[in-house]
């Protein structure tokens, strides 16, 4: 999106990174709100059709702001650009609110929905359980190979293939009433209604302090999205004498190492950690987060950006997923992971934030570290801050994960959290 705000909306490049890092935020944090209306009215699976359909609605909008001649700016010819009109603006921001409240609405649901699917009385169902955070994040990189290749080439090349977006039916039989054993919901001895679980007081650590420690991540992981690409836009992108990869498709990378590192963790890591450990997943999913903050640093420190954040993602992401879905009670899974969700929202927020800190401070767009014209911006610095705040907040997360006692667990120690990552 960076560049199509600042190729055809005409921004600069510091402010199509932070109006991208607002919205993705705003997408996130709105989990809260989806995650709320499915464990307290709607249902998961109400949820999910009802916002898909809100975010088909933003997609045909913002669509329609690319396609139409009136609702984008001109070609820019000469400078300076001719900027979007209010109307202009106010359109292609309506379309990005709409899918900012469909994401917010289908993914704190997706995972848990497709977690719970298992029978957790059925031994087999439940090895496979532990498995399938690991391919739901899979599946997650393979949507996004397409999106980030694909769409992008024919964005670029305007090659006049038309996007059709399509929502998968659920073909099920006819379910007899008192056959709850039919339905898509798997019926446990949890509670007798769904969600109608009653919790004893205690005064443990809980989630919210490891909640906090992962949001350092979500801001290193919020520059995929915006300087990554803006760096793109002026490499040597050639392969070969004629094609070029487009500026978009960069990050392609980083979903590349996802769906190769998630089957040779899963069919060959786990099970050397298991027979180490003892433990059914290998290592505890805290220490998988542990794995995934360390790498973070190390990402921003070097120069192999997009493997080692990829990397990152693969452990921490995945980490979360299983973490918050194991801690919540059957009928909060939701909010559980909407929990987690709206700690990528926040830090993408907080991306803006030292975005435009670091412009204020520093000079502007034209005589700071992160300027209009990137040749010219000093993104090194901006990189050793961040890793800077990524090396304190590891600390911070130990220092919480030596403390917490997860739901029917021991307390894990740093040795934990360092030495099984």
């Amino acid at each position: 999106m960076v560049s199509y705000l600042v190729f055809e909306m005409h921004q600069s490049i510091p402010k199509a990174a932070t109006h991208v890092t607002d919205w993705i935020g705003a997408a996130y944090v709105l989990t809260i709100l989806g995650a709320f209306l499915a464990d307290a009215c709607l249902g998961r699976f109400g949820t999910i059709v009802i916002f898909s359909s809100i975010y088909a609605v933003g997609m045909v909008l913002l669509t329609l702001s690319a396609s139409i001649d009136s609702l984008h700016p001109p070609p820019c010819t000469k400078q300076p650009c001719k900027p979007a009109s209010y109307g202009q603006t106010v359109f292609f921001s309506c379309a990005l609110a709409l899918i900012a409240l469909g994401t917010g609405g289908i993914k704190p649901c997706v995972s848990s929905f497709g977690a719970d699917q298992f029978d957790e009385a059925d031994e087999n169902e439940v090895h496979k359980k532990y498995a399938f955070f690991n391919w739901f994040f899979f599946a997650i990189n393979i949507g996004a190979l397409f999106g980030i290749t694909l769409l992008v080439y024919i964005q670029v090349e305007k090659a006049g293939v038309g996007v059709i977006v399509a929502s998968v039916r659920n073909h099920s039989r006819g379910v007899e009433v008192g056959r709850e054993d039919d339905l898509y919901e798997v019926s446990t001895k949890e509670s007798d209604i769904f969600g109608a679980v009653k919790l004893p007081h205690t005064a443990q650590y809980r989630v919210l302090p490891v909640w906090a420690s992962t949001i350092a991540l979500s801001i290193s992981f919020a520059q995929l999205s915006t300087f990554f690409i803006s760096q793109a836009l002026i490499m040597d992108r050639k392969l070969g004498p004629s094609f070029v990869i487009p500026a978009g498709s960069i990050p392609v990378f980083s979903a590349i190492t996802g769906l190769i590192l998630v089957p040779i963790y899963e069919k060959w890591i786990v099970p050397i950690l298991r027979r180490y450990t003892g433990h059914r997943r290998g290592i505890t999913s805290l220490q998988r987060m542990g794995v995934g903050l360390f790498l973070s640093i190390i990402a921003l420190a070097s120069a192999a950006l997009y493997f080692l954040m990829g990397s990152a993602e693969v452990f921490t992401y995945v980490g979360q997923l299983e973490f918050f879905y194991d801690e919540a009670t059957d009928g909060t899974r939701s909010i559980s992971s909407a929990i987690f969700l709206s700690e990528i929202g926040i830090g993408s927020w907080l991306s803006s934030a030292i975005v435009e800190i670091i412009e204020g401070t520093t000079g502007g767009e034209e005589k700071g570290w992160l300027r209009n014209d990137i040749n010219k911006s000093r993104l090194d610095y901006f990189y050793w801050i961040l890793a800077g705040i990524n090396g304190v907040n590891f600390l911070i997360y130990l220092w919480i994960a030596r403390r917490y006692k997860g739901k029917g667990s021991e307390k894990w120690s740093v040795r934990d959290v360092t030495v099984h990552g």
